[in-house]
């Protein structure tokens, strides 16, 4: 179902109104921006560490961005600026350095992402590290590894809002004992995030509805004890589990990046619940804009590409990309570090060593 665009951009402010997701509201953590002030699509460069994964997790990887991509169609593109050995080349720019080691090869149980854009990356990358596998803090599949995308462009976890209580009911002591220390289901402060609607037109933003679809949202038995499970659902409503961005995760990352006016900008509603009509919203009524060819990948030296290398040259040293620690990097590792408690706030205790190999600490990143 498609709309001319007066109707349709009136149609896009009314959706917007009464649905949204949770968005970040940390200031650490920004948008990624567009390469120039007029661009309407923001472009997100990714590396991906290959040689780290197997072929199902690293299939699952491409999958996942080709399925966001299609999805936002044309308001963000993921795409891959490199393709070769590590070090990837610093252009300049940041972007996201998927992984499942630390800086010093340690490989990790645990898959996270801070939400949003780690400032001070000085072109050496920020750390995501996604894990494969079905073993509890895993996210080896296409759902899981775009749940963990979104939350790079600032789409916070569903089932941590602060205003929870009326859709879901939490017990924390059913998490997997060896994930409990993360806490992973500890519902946000009010201050970390936005859960309101926003208009793109008038900028009035009102409450929004638990949307139970949203890309974010897992499985109550996810994460949980053996024959358990972490969350219940009021009037037990059905947890999405499609390997699709939700209408509600569509239209809030549209509003939030300012995408409303970009010709042919699609959300569906895969779940057919009547949010979208079950088809297509085109605001601006126009043909619409392929993300990257269907999601082929844009090469650095593409004269299409947004990212053009600068430097020319071989990253020398130790690995330059962002760890997820808890600690200071003390020695020569030019990196961005994620310090615990950035997130979520619910870090209450303080990290007094400067071992780069400690496991994440709770509320250092968004955590499956």
């Amino acid at each position: 179902m498609s709309f001319k665009a007066a109707s349709a951009v009136a149609f896009l402010c009314a959706v917007s109104l009464s649905h949204a997701a949770v968005f970040n509201a940390d200031t650490r953590y920004p948008q990624w921006s567009k390469n120039y002030a007029n661009d309407l699509t923001t472009y997100v460069p990714y590396f991906i560490e290959a040689g780290r994964y197997d072929a199902t997790t690293l299939a699952n990887i491409r999958a996942a961005i080709r399925q966001l991509n299609s999805d936002l169609n044309g308001c963000i593109i993921f795409y891959e600026y490199y393709a070769g050995p590590v070090p990837p080349p610093n252009v300049g720019r940041d972007f996201i350095y998927i992984s499942n080691v630390n800086n010093q090869g340690v490989p990790q149980t645990v898959c996270g992402t801070v939400p949003g854009r780690q400032s001070g990356q000085n072109g050496n990358g920020q750390k995501m590290y996604i894990v494969g596998g079905n073993a509890p803090g895993n996210c080896g599949s296409v759902r899981q590894i775009m749940a963990r995308l979104v939350n790079a462009i600032g789409l916070r976890t569903e089932y941590n809002r602060p205003d929870r209580g009326n859709a879901i009911t939490v017990d924390p002591s059913r998490v997997d004992t060896t994930l409990q220390s993360f806490g992973m289901y500890t519902a946000y402060t009010a201050g970390a995030v936005q859960t309101t609607g926003f208009n793109p037109v008038n900028g009035v933003s009102v409450n929004t509805n638990f949307d139970y679809n949203s890309i974010t949202m897992v499985q109550p038995t996810t994460n949980a004890q053996a024959g358990q499970s972490v969350f219940t659902t009021t009037g037990n409503q059905a947890v999405g589990n499609l390997n699709r961005l939700s209408f509600t995760d569509c239209m809030a990352i549209a509003s939030k990046y300012q995408c409303s006016s970009l010709t042919g900008l699609t959300c569906q509603d895969p779940y057919g619940t009547g949010t979208g009509g079950g088809g297509a919203i085109q605001p601006g009524g126009g043909g619409a804009i392929q993300p990257g060819g269907g999601g082929t990948p844009l090469q650095p030296n593409d004269p299409n590409s947004p990212l053009q290398p600068i430097n020319t040259g071989t990253n020398t040293g130790t690995n330059n990309n962002t760890p997820l620690q808890p600690g200071t990097n003390t020695g020569t590792n030019n990196n961005t570090p994620l310090q615990p408690g950035g997130n979520t706030g619910t870090n209450t205790g303080t990290n007094t060593g400067t071992n780069n190999n400690t496991p994440l600490q709770p509320g250092a990143v968004i955590n499956f």
